[in-house]
């Protein structure tokens, strides 16, 4: 969350030293109208860092209308004193914080726009609780074909195919290959729309070697220190698989489905097609954290914002190359820039529609009940329109939802396009989640008996029955008490 906050802060802070010289691109509303205040609750825990959500989404918009005032109403993801929750309470409080925001809603001084998570959406809609955009839209001449697929579809398979919020960014991966392990190899390069069973037979062909030689295949994170079961759950997120079922009181997992997923990941590791986890100990040189960037590594899988870390460090490459050149007339030969491109990521058959990781960012709608809507709708079309979108382009991590302003930077020549396919995987459980908040515990049980098969302790199917018997005995506890916790040691 830190991490991902300093991203965030240094971008907007960059931003606002824009905001000075912009006064040639905005028409400044300084009619006398008299002074309104829009206000706008968000669940995404922006309470200690309140100029940090003005700098990202409101401070151009006050420039342009300067007789509006933006009040900030944040709901959730903190302690008091603005102090970050632990990670094993944030999914309590985010759950929490959209019970308050729908009692705010309803209150007697609602938000007039609402901005919280993508899987919080569907609740908001069903509950008739958001007002819905098609016609004003149209009405105002607001285009929807310069945006990014991702955002509209992805916002209306949430919304029985209409357009109840909009999103102004959003991240998501996709898949990076190292070119010279393919031209060694004589294999064809990669290309879009792969499924994942020919990804993986073309790792098989690019993963060669032994030892530091090694070059391996595929990996689910140019990361080392990735967990294997993490990229199993990617692999299946498209594949909607349950751990439990609908009303999270009976387990779902001892399947011939869940134990081929296992299996197809198992044999991979075996086959030494994947990386194994960087070794603490050992001395890390050559960016040995990253297996892309270290060039061990012939497909991966990474985030639109890897991207700014793989151009430095081939950057870094270079530089040190001229210096070594300059300095002994020789050329490193220890490391060299990796030569790359990427393509979509891999689909399962049937469901090529929906994407992992992919991540819809600053997700708002207008109040139903909001007595400024006409207001709430301008802020909308302001902060996802193209004017906006093309001054944050400059300075972000992510992608913009206005798909014309998503170019290559400083130079870069890549299939930018690969990231910008697909629509989210729908959101599931979230009411289950708030019910019973510590239910994804079941997840972690999982991951203990993955992991036992992994070492070759047990076999996958035999893990899956444990699985399933450790989250009955769970799911049963919760049945009596929606808030009981799984120790680790409780069930075996």
């Amino acid at each position: 969350m830190r991490k991902w906050k300093n991203k965030i802060l240094a971008a907007a802070l960059t931003f606002s030293l824009m905001v000075p010289v912009l006064s040639g691109c905005f028409k400044s509303d300084s009619s006398s109208e008299d002074e309104q205040t829009l206000r706008i609750a968000t669940t995404l825990g922006f309470g200690a860092d309140a100029e940090i959500f003005r700098l990202q989404y409101t401070e151009l918009f006050e420039y342009a209308h300067p007789n509006t005032r933006i009040e900030l109403i944040p709901i959730g993801e903190e302690r008091s004193g603005g102090q970050l929750a632990a990670e094993s309470e944030l999914e309590k409080n985010r759950q929490d914080s959209l019970l308050k925001l729908k009692e705010l809603m309803q209150g007697d001084h609602p938000p007039d726009v609402v901005m919280v998570n993508y899987d919080q959406l569907p609740e908001l809609i069903k509950e008739n609780r958001l007002l819905e955009l098609d016609a004003k839209l149209k009405k105002d001449k607001f285009s929807l074909s310069g945006l990014a697929d991702p955002v509209v579809k992805g916002i209306r398979q949430v919304g029985n195919g209409s357009l109840f919020a909009l999103a102004p960014t959003f991240s998501s991966s996709a898949l990076i290959y190292n070119k010279k392990i393919f031209d060694e190899a004589g294999i064809h390069y990669p290309k879009n729309n792969m499924n994942w069973e020919e990804t993986f037979e073309l790792a098989k062909k690019v993963t060669t070697g032994e030892g530091e030689d090694k070059k391996y295949g595929f990996s689910f994170s140019t990361q080392s220190q990735t967990d294997l079961f993490s990229g199993m759950l990617l692999y299946t997120a498209p594949l909607q698989m349950r751990m439990y079922d609908e009303q999270g009181t009976k387990m779902t997992v001892d399947t011939d489905e869940w134990e081929k997923s296992w299996n197809t990941i198992l044999e991979l590791n075996k086959a030494g097609v994947l990386p194994n986890p960087l070794n603490m100990t050992q001395d890390q040189k050559n960016m040995a954290f990253d297996d892309f960037i270290s060039g061990k590594l012939a497909m991966g899988i990474v985030t639109y914002s890897q991207i700014n870390q793989i151009a430095q460090a081939n950057k870094q490459v270079i530089g040190q190359q001229s210096n070594n050149q300059k300095t002994t007339g020789n050329k490193a030969k220890s490391v060299s820039p990796i030569e790359w491109d990427v393509v979509s990521l891999p689909v399962h058959p049937g469901t090529s529609k929906w994407t992992p990781n992919l991540n819809l960012n600053g997700v708002m709608g207008i109040n139903n009940r909001s007595s400024k809507q006409k207001l709430a709708l301008q802020y909308l079309e302001f902060v996802n329109g193209e004017e906006w979108a093309r001054l944050r382009s400059k300075n972000s991590y992510n992608l913009m939802a206005q798909k014309k302003y998503n170019k290559p930077k400083d130079g870069l020549n890549y299939n930018i396009d690969a990231f910008i396919q697909g629509v989210p995987v729908p959101p599931s459980d979230y009411k289950l989640q708030q019910e019973k908040p510590n239910i994804n515990m079941v997840q972690g049980m999982g991951r203990k008996q993955f992991l036992e098969v992994l070492q070759g302790n047990i076999g996958t199917r035999e893990a899956l029955k444990e699985w399933q018997a450790s989250g009955n005995a769970f799911l049963q506890k919760l049945k009596n008490d929606p808030k009981a916790v799984h120790e680790a040691n409780e069930v075996k």
